[in-house]
């Protein structure tokens, strides 16, 4: 089923927008085909971004530390992010489980093309300047391992942080990223925050008041199935393998 998961901004001047794409004015939307056709003649990737210093992180039950994500981690990620995804397939065909499952494995370039696409929209529609990052990665200092990251991208349209990929096993590592993620919402002049098919285990880390989980009416995914029996479980069916 799909959801979307919608987070308010933990800062009192930033409340939620009320605007909906309905509310858009003509001239926008206007203008936003001529963006979005200049962006597919003119879009090359973009490299070079600083990858600012570890920041370490207290009020948590074990020692973390949060690196932010630039553009230059994206095929990294993306190997990184396929290789647990196809460890996470075989062992659940391994066990027999039902219904069988896929997943679209992630290769970085969805990223880069999501990221490059909101830089472009952000120079004309934004009088912020462009981040120099675009995700965030949890470090354990105890195990120093990095399986918990998430990446994002921003709507100059509707001024929202969208995230394009999560992956967290810790309700309480996911407080981090979302609160990462609020920082880097705020920066960019967002009033929201949202996130498709975030598993129900993590939603606990946010309180109950500062979220809204909804189905979404438009935007669905869907897969035709030829194979034999019933149609696979599309799992970790999030933004980035959304164009």
């Amino acid at each position: 089923m799909s959801t979307v998961f919608q987070i308010p901004l933990p800062f009192p001047f930033a409340n939620m927008l009320d605007r909906q794409d309905s509310c858009i004015g003509r001239d926008m939307r206007h203008t936003m085909r001529l963006l979005q056709r200049e962006f597919y003649r003119s879009c090359i990737r973009e490299s070079g971004s600083l990858i600012p210093s570890a920041v370490r992180l207290v009020g948590t039950s074990k020692p973390l530390q949060k690196l932010l994500i630039t553009e230059q981690d994206f095929l990294d990620i993306g190997r990184k992010d396929a290789d647990l995804l196809q460890d996470y397939l075989e062992a659940w065909s391994r066990q027999g489980l039902k219904p069988r499952q896929f997943a679209v494995l992630p290769t970085g370039d969805e990223f880069a093309w999501r990221v490059a696409r909101s830089k472009f929209c952000g120079k004309i529609l934004s009088d912020k300047p462009l981040p120099d990052y675009w995700g965030v990665r949890v470090v354990d200092d105890l195990t120093n391992a990095t399986e918990n990251f998430a990446i994002w991208f921003f709507d100059y349209v509707k001024k929202e942080l969208h995230f394009l990929r999560i992956w967290c096993r810790d309700a309480n590592v996911f407080k981090v990223i979302t609160h990462a993620a609020a920082i880097a919402a705020k920066a960019q002049g967002c009033g929201r925050i949202l996130a498709w098919n975030v598993d129900e285990g993590l939603l606990s880390a946010c309180p109950q008041g500062g979220r809204v989980t909804q189905l979404r009416m438009k935007n669905l995914a869907a897969v035709a199935w030829y194979g034999e029996g019933d149609c696979p479980e599309w799992v970790v069916n999030e933004k980035y393998d959304w164009c």
